[in-house]
């Protein structure tokens, strides 16, 4: 089962709660949790939060205008 939250995608699990940086290959501590993660990935590698909220901002906003009902 994948994990669930989002930062995953930026990472490879390891055993013994570390995972490897898809973008430098830093090992990461996770703890059980993704804060480690999230931190890493805000301080090292921002550009690539912006880019990803950024697709999502386009995909929402398309789906609202398809979601727009037209009236005869």
């Amino acid at each position: 089962m994948p994990p669930k939250n989002r930062f995953w995608e930026f990472f490879e699990k390891l055993e013994n709660n570390e995972a490897r940086c898809r973008t430098c290959s830093k090992i990461i501590k996770t703890c059980g949790n993704t804060t480690n993660l999230k931190l890493h990935i805000a301080k090292m590698h921002n550009t690539l939060l912006e880019k990803r909220s950024s697709e999502n901002t386009v995909h929402k906003t398309g789906a609202k205008k398809n979601q727009t009902r037209r009236h005869s």
